[in-house]
């Protein structure tokens, strides 16, 4: 049996050995942060009070938006040109980012700590400290996130599973042991998180200096020149995020307006079903980005894009399957009896399988998105997010106002296939444009520093 085994395994394609390898670490590395975010939240909703925890989830969006600025200025267009313009030495790039990313949590902090005094008159002691906790927690928090994504430019997605291990368990036990000594807060949660965030770190700068990551082409790497790319391509990415995280959190604000309280939870519950596959499609998705940013020529190009759409459909095809299948036992499993109540707002039963297949729409989304990024066209992006961004506003308002809680899984779906439709649209424009053999040169060249481009 052993022999037939080996001989399945050696008969695959290179680029499917290559795939499932890595991807199995992306997706454990994906697990691993998940489930420290999980974990964290099961906890907190156990052991403080309501108003304590609904502090926590204002203070968490508050950083999830900064996270969007810094993932769109810093991560993401490293993962393009980390392979492309700055291959030639990624050490003293990685450390231009560092300076820049103590620069962007540096204000970010600043800003969080106004917002703690203002918030101590308005939303109480728990909301305000913990604002001051985040200041102080968000500059580790995020370089743990620049240092994992760090480990994918390079191909090496098990490095950041470790991280991801390392932080999991200092989160889990950072929780308890608050806990343990009545001490578990707002500020204290996101202390955890920033303790997390600083071991990660420290584990995976480690990691990567250990690695032989300078190309073989040697000439200096200028600062300047790493901030103005990344600042001609981030802007984009900047307002593309902001439209995202906004559409993706219209419907939290629509439903207690239109429905009331109890229909949002059921709503958050609902899509927390779906959240395995989500976090899968990110995971993938790190993979995927700098993959598609090494090929040049058209063909392999779109061979790889169409391989990656395969492998993101089937799986989450699967996903949908059986979610859709054991849909009220897994309500059970994950909160009890209490939330399986929750359906009788959903109007019909294949509202259940429009929830179970949302992951599909949302892996067009990130393969399609992916190979836009991948050719430095994330002006692109922003046009396709900003038709879907509009299209979605209008249709979830009217949704949620007709159908309530039916509305808004409606008006989710609906704004997943306007973004896909766009983004396809946009990519064919672009594939229309590259010559017969290779790709055009990208349209955001890098600006020296006497350039009008450096000067916006």
């Amino acid at each position: 049996m052993r022999n037939v085994q080996d001989v399945l395994i050696r008969a695959q394609p290179d680029w499917v050995r290559r795939w499932v390898a890595k991807a199995s670490w992306a997706v454990a590395d994906q697990a691993f942060f998940a489930l420290s975010q999980f974990a964290m939240s099961i906890m907190l909703a156990r052991w403080l009070t309501p108003p304590e925890y609904g502090a926590y989830a204002m203070v968490y969006g508050v950083f999830l938006f900064i996270a969007s600025l810094h993932t769109s200025l810093l991560t993401e267009p490293m993962l393009v040109f980390a392979k492309t313009r700055f291959s030639h030495d990624f050490q003293h790039y990685l450390s231009a980012l560092r300076r820049a990313h103590l620069t962007l949590t540096g204000v970010a902090g600043a800003c969080l700590l106004l917002g703690a005094v203002l918030a101590r008159g308005q939303t109480g002691t728990p909301a305000a400290l913990g604002l001051a906790a985040l200041a102080a927690a968000q500059p580790l928090i995020l370089l743990a996130w620049l240092y994992r994504r760090a480990c994918y430019v390079h191909g090496h997605p098990a490095m950041a599973a470790s991280g991801g291990l390392l932080h999991l368990i200092i989160v889990v036990a950072g929780v308890i042991l608050l806990e343990a000594l009545g001490a578990l807060s707002v500020p204290g949660a996101f202390l955890v998180f920033g303790g997390a965030g600083l071991g990660a770190s420290l584990w995976l700068a480690w990691r990567l200096k250990r690695e032989d990551l300078t190309g073989n082409e040697r000439r200096p790497l200028v600062r300047r020149e790493v901030l103005v790319a990344h600042w001609n391509y981030g802007r984009w990415s900047v307002m593309t995020g902001l439209i995202s995280w906004a559409s993706y959190n219209l419907y939290f604000f629509l439903l207690p307006a239109f429905v009331g309280l109890s229909a949002t939870g059921a709503f958050k519950a609902f899509l927390n079903l779906v959240m395995p596959a989500t976090h899968a499609i990110a995971a993938l998705s790190l993979l995927l980005l700098p993959m598609l940013s090494r090929e040049t020529e058209r063909e392999p190009f779109q061979r790889q894009m169409v391989r990656a759409l395969a492998v993101f459909l089937a799986g989450c095809t699967l996903y949908g399957l059986i979610a859709g299948i054991f849909w009220h036992p897994i309500l059970r499993l994950l909160y009890g009896s209490g939330y399986v109540s929750y359906t009788r707002y959903l109007g019909t039963p294949q509202l259940v399988w429009l929830i179970a297949f949302l992951p599909v729409g949302a892996a067009c989304v990130s393969v399609l998105g992916s190979a836009l990024r991948a050719v430095e066209r994330p002006d692109r992006v922003f046009g396709a997010y900003i038709f879907s961004g509009i299209v979605g506003t209008l249709l979830g308002i009217a949704t949620v106002a007709r159908l309530g809680l039916e509305g808004a899984i409606i008006g989710t779906a609906l704004y997943t296939c306007a973004t896909s439709l766009a983004l396809y649209w946009h990519l064919r424009r672009e594939l229309a444009q590259w010559g017969p053999q290779s790709r055009r040169a990208p349209v955001m060249p890098i600006a020296s520093a006497q350039s009008p481009t450096a000067r916006e």
